[in-house]
């Protein structure tokens, strides 16, 4: 892609995403004050965000379809992430499969001990309330692994 045609798509993506602000902002100070960036690179500080009372009903409904969604894509307590060797059509046990498993099971623990399944969440609370959620993975000298919601 040219750079003529990446600053045209972004123009007209741009335009496209304009149309929902004003909505997004509503959605934001109705239910969930503390989160989006609108209008800036940095989201305004808590104490300016609060200015109407948060409509509780919008927040439960959300919780809800959101602990439905994180049990079904990702729950902790059922086995969601299984890599495996497409090779394998036999599922021997091979010096592969070995390891494999043990890289699930340190994944497994690397998920529990970090805040990933809390990004999932936010990830779905975002895609819920805006249409969209997006999360980064960063390194952490302490966790390992943490991730940070855009």
């Amino acid at each position: 892609m040219e750079i003529a045609q990446a600053q045209k798509r972004y123009a007209i993506l741009n335009a496209e995403k304009q149309r929902y602000i004003p909505h997004w902002k509503e959605i934001a100070e109705l239910a969930c004050p503390d989160r989006g960036v609108f209008d800036t690179n940095k989201p305004a500080p808590i104490s300016i965000n609060y200015k109407r009372f948060i409509d509780t009903t919008i927040v439960n409904a959300v919780n809800l379809f959101v602990s439905g969604l994180q049990l079904g894509i990702a729950s902790p307590n059922r086995e969601w992430f299984r890599p495996i060797n497409k090779k394998n059509k036999e599922n021997k046990v091979t010096d592969e499969s070995i390891w494999l498993n043990d890289f699930k099971t340190n994944a497994e623990t690397l998920f529990a001990t970090t805040n990933t399944y809390l990004a999932i969440k936010n990830i779905l609370e975002d895609a819920v309330y805006f249409g969209t959620g997006c999360a980064i993975a960063v390194e952490d000298p302490e966790e390992l692994l943490r991730f940070e919601i855009l």
